[in-house]
């Protein structure tokens, strides 16, 4: 059901922008979950006392139909994708601030420490580190592509959500 909720949030921000008073469900909490006063008929009956049970921003969810999960053991499977001629290196050196990210890059570690240290006489919190690395210079960088394997029976949910949207 969260999930379900969340993807709707999703796509009504998408379609509808983040103004508070868009009318959409991406401005609204989900606040419960009343599948099982749901039996199948009473539909319009629920959705009244909903909408009198929840205050402005407030949804409920109903589960109309539940999901089946995928019980395969493998769920995933992989298409390898062939290189066709070979694939042509270069040595790189690259300076690495202290989050992860490049911040600058050479073929030469000589030059790669003249743009690291312009970079840190900029950035004085900064320290650069440089490491020697492999760049893909030519040839087909995609190896493999892994994708979510689906089952026969497995089947997404359905869910409606009622409540009062703020416009």
């Amino acid at each position: 059901m969260a999930e379900a909720f969340k993807f709707a949030q999703e796509e009504h921000e998408e379609e509808l922008g983040r103004d508070i008073y868009n009318g959409g469900i991406n401005n609204c909490d989900l606040i419960n979950d009343w599948t099982s006063k749901y039996n199948g008929k009473n539909l319009n009956k629920l959705e009244e006392d909903i909408l009198n049970y929840c205050s402005k921003r407030e949804v409920i969810g109903i589960c109309i139909d539940k999901p089946k999960p995928n019980k395969n053991k493998t769920k995933s499977q992989v298409e390898n994708i062939a290189q066709k001629g070979t694939r042509k290196w270069e040595t790189v050196y690259r300076g690495i601030d202290r989050y992860g990210s490049v911040v600058c890059e050479s073929t030469t570690q000589t030059e790669c420490i003249k743009k690291a240290r312009l970079y840190v006489e900029k950035n004085k919190h900064e320290s650069i580190t440089v490491v020697i690395s492999k760049k893909l210079s030519s040839g087909n960088d995609v190896c493999a592509r892994v994708s979510y394997k689906k089952s026969n029976t497995e089947k997404e949910g359905r869910y409606i959500f009622i409540g009062l949207a703020p416009h």
